[in-house]
């Protein structure tokens, strides 16, 4: 075996300069003009004359560069050229070989081996100088893409970890997930509401790899956060499309479908924009029971999405299961250009049972693509209406509510007021009303205004204005309590309170049901009700006074979740309250 060859002259450069490179000299060794242009341009040599001992040289030292001047003693260069890339494949080192002769064939069958370049015998200073530059630069190139790569996986680790501490667990949602690039424009993120109610998004940047991933993280968060907060569907997409205009270059935009499940009143509300189909299939037979399509346009693309969005509001029932993908699903191609297609995926779904639904579409994705490279990232996920719908729902509160009946109703009235007409806008007069001109009126107009009016100021202050701290001091400075709401209207730009009125059949007679909903992280009103010892007596504070006194006037009252959701049943007699 060889030692180190070591350049004498002053006059070169150091002999690791440009790194170490192994010689293989084989059967031919008039290399010795090529030895001395090396060491010349600043290489270490190492130099043997097997293939036996260029693997051990190259298993022992660190080599940049690997020259094989074939045929070897011991064994077929082309087998020396594949164990080397095998054993250098996360650490590229170039192999280049010396060509005696003219046989283009074989140097091809050594390309196809591994190897990265060639040089003829009759060579000059010039082209040899050339030729390990290039060589050189390409080394440089792979180095920091395989640098890129790894940097690329570790951020991935770190972004899936993130994302899956935002999610919440949904009961037999399955997912299956196929990226084009090392990250995936998809984006799948689930959230629960106060009031126990669910939250599902499915979405799909602009292209694939790193630079569709960019806004996945901050989606995710804003999502994830308003949802627990108690925002409305609305309000959070309306919030993300703000964010993605401002964030995303132009071209860029995120198709997105979300759907929100109603764990009161067991309905599904879906929003698409941009996205395929999303399916809810029938728990008895199977069959697609809802069809959404998309009836707005993706995410990002304008400042502004529209003044009200259109949902599909719809009756789910425990079984119901939603199919939502992403277009790479469809859109997929077998090896003979065959795209996977809407129509077999419907076909699959009507052919196959409920619970194994998401099998068969996997089995089918598999069989169909095989092998072959994806142009899209691809995203697939089923998950059931579960049997625990009513989940966030006390006891209590689950049996009173099996008493309403809403379908013998006659009308339900809807208002919202969010940003900055919260400080300007009374909605209970307008209310009124809408309610007066209804028909006969089902409770008295003074009732009715008195209830609202306690409901939607302890909305207001304590909810979305968090001002608990200052209305319920026992030494409350009015001046600063003033000072401070004010302030708090002008951080609200995307506040609200929802009330909605509807008329219902309660324990057989004509009542209303009252529902409020805010933006605000609620307030302790169990604290404030086990305060209560008997009726009329109360706590202090202006909550306190209020609340108290709509119970009496109310045959039912309940907050849900953490309390920025109220429920109250009013009928033609006045109840005392019921425990909360």
């Amino acid at each position: 075996m060889s030692v180190p060859i070591v350049a004498e002259s002053m006059n070169i450069w150091s002999p690791s300069e440009r790194g170490r490179l192994l010689i293989v000299e084989g059967e031919l060794y008039a290399l010795n003009d090529l030895e001395s242009q090396l060491l010349y341009l600043g290489f270490e040599l190492l130099k043997c004359q097997s293939g036996k001992q260029a693997i051990e040289l190259f298993e022992a030292n660190n080599i940049d560069i690997v020259l094989i001047n074939a045929p070897l003693t011991d064994m077929r260069g082309i087998d020396l050229v594949r164990r080397i890339k095998a054993q250098s494949a996360e650490d590229y080192v170039p192999v280049v070989l010396l060509a005696s002769g003219s046989d283009d064939e074989k140097l091809l069958d050594y390309m196809k081996a591994g190897a990265d370049d060639f040089l003829h015998c009759l060579y000059t200073s010039e082209e040899l100088n050339a030729r390990i530059k290039a060589i050189e630069r390409l080394r440089e190139l792979r180095h920091s893409y395989i640098g890129s790569i790894n940097e690329q996986v570790v951020a991935k680790q770190i972004l899936s970890a993130a994302l899956s501490a935002r999610n919440v667990d949904v009961d037999g949602m399955r997912i299956l997930s196929h990226s084009a690039a090392i990250f995936s424009g998809d984006l799948v993120v689930s959230a629960r509401n106060p009031s126990g109610g669910l939250n599902i998004l499915l979405a799909d940047f602009t292209g694939h790899g790193l630079s569709a991933a960019i806004g996945v993280l901050p989606v995710a968060d804003m999502f994830s956060v308003m949802t627990e907060k108690g925002f409305g569907s609305e309000i959070i997409l309306k919030h993300i499309n703000n964010k993605l205009y401002t964030l995303l270059p132009t071209g860029m935009f995120m198709a997105a479908c979300m759907v929100e499940i109603n764990s009161n009143s067991c309905r599904a509300c879906v929003w698409n924009s941009g996205m395929p189909d999303v399916y809810l299939l029938d728990s008895k037979t199977g069959l697609i029971k809802q069809q959404i399509r998309s009836t707005h346009i993706p995410l990002g693309i304008n400042k502004e999405i529209g003044n009200r969005l259109e949902f599909d509001d719809f009756d789910i029932a425990p079984g119901d299961q939603f199919v939502m993908h992403s277009d790479g699903l469809t859109e997929v191609k077998d090896s003979s250009g065959n795209m996977f297609g809407a129509n077999r995926l419907e076909q699959i779904m009507e052919k196959s049972p409920n619970v194994s639904v998401f099998d068969a579409i996997k089995k089918e994705f598999i069989r169909l693509c095989a092998n072959q490279e994806f142009s899209d990232d691809v995203t697939l996920i089923t998950f059931p209406c579960g049997e625990n719908l009513n989940q966030s729902l006390t006891r209590d509160v689950a049996t009173n509510m099996q008493d309403v009946n809403c379908n013998k109703g006659g009308w339900r009235f809807m208002m919202e007021v969010s940003g900055s007409r919260l400080r300007h806008i009374n909605p209970i007069p307008i209310i009124l009303d809408q309610y007066l001109k209804l028909g006969d009126p089902v409770v008295c107009t003074d009732m009715l205004q008195r209830i609202l009016s306690e409901l939607y100021d302890n909305s207001l202050n304590h909810g979305v204005l968090e001002l608990s701290h200052l209305i319920d001091s026992s030494e409350k400075n009015e001046y600063v309590y003033d000072q401070e709401r004010d302030k708090r209207f002008g951080q609200i730009p995307y506040g609200f309170i929802r009330i909605e009125i509807q008329e219902i059949i309660y324990q057989g007679d004509s009542s209303l049901l009252i529902r409020l909903e805010d933006s605000g992280r609620g307030f302790d009103h169990m604290g404030m009700l086990s305060g209560l010892v008997g009726r009329g007596e109360k706590k202090k504070g202006a909550c306190s006074s209020g609340i108290p006194l709509v119970k009496e006037l109310c045959q039912s009252l309940h907050y849900l979740g953490r309390g920025n959701r109220v429920e109250a049943i009013v009928g033609l007699q006045q109840h005392s309250g019921e425990d909360i």
